[in-house]
């Protein structure tokens, strides 16, 4: 059964949303303080916008195959990588995260009059949605340790490894298959999710305790991207 979570309190940090803009925190405070002061207003308007909604569905894990996992509801084909990852998971939870529709459609009207404070307002969504979905992981880490599954793995899809087209496509399928929250979160045919400061992934629920994670830990990029924070706080 599909769980609707809508109590979130979702922290959007004024260096989390310069990131979303593909910005350094500390090159922008050198060099452009005025840039800094404008994302920080950006993320005090984004907080009355958001509207945090949590999907997720809990599965357990019957069997494990190279390139598959044997959940309750059937074979899952979610390719080597995703199933290597997940090879101890007694149990998958389907998530999908995602702030709602308010913000985008702010962005939308103030990009033709004021380019720079929409991107403002978008580096602090992304920051939102990333937030929000490191709350949740939080959430479901402390209620599965307490059911006797102390470890959690992410699996996300939009890496070489796991692609978009193929990830999003069965994380939906799992959380959502008869699109009952459609008006609220859908997938694309485009396989791209709209809210578009949404994000879908799986979590592997293990027996064996594991290192909290971001979801830049299982990013094929991680050693490249010049994006990723220098430091997190753990998650």
């Amino acid at each position: 059964m599909t769980s609707v979570l809508i109590d979130w309190d979702v922290r959007v940090e004024v260096d989390a949303a310069l990131r979303g803009q593909a910005s350094d925190p500390d090159e922008m405070r050198r060099r452009r303080p005025e840039i800094v002061g404008a994302t920080a207003a950006a993320v005090r308007e984004a907080r009355t916008l958001i509207a945090p909604l949590v999907l997720s569905r809990r599965l357990a894990v019957r069997s494990h195959a190279p390139d598959a996992l044997e959940l309750e509801t059937g074979r899952l084909e979610c390719g080597a990588w995703a199933a290597g990852r997940l090879k101890e998971a007694r149990e998958v939870m389907a998530v999908v995260c995602t702030i709602g529709h308010a913000l985008e459609a702010r962005v939308n009207a103030v990009f033709p009059s004021d380019p720079a404070k929409a991107l403002a307002l978008d580096g602090a969504g992304s920051a939102a949605v990333d937030a929000l979905a490191a709350e949740a992981c939080e959430r479901f880490r402390r209620e599965s340790a307490a059911r006797g599954l102390p470890g959690t793995v992410q699996c996300w899809p939009g890496s070489t490894a796991w692609s978009t087209e193929a990830g999003q496509p069965l994380i939906f399928g799992l959380v959502d298959p008869d699109g009952r929250e459609a008006d609220r979160v859908r997938l694309l045919p485009s396989r791209l999710i709209k809210p578009v400061k949404s994000v879908a992934f799986l979590l592997g629920l293990t027996a064996r305790a594991t290192a909290p994670e971001h979801q830049c830990e299982s990013c094929s990029l991680a050693a490249v991207c010049r994006h990723r924070p220098r430091a997190r706080r753990p998650r």
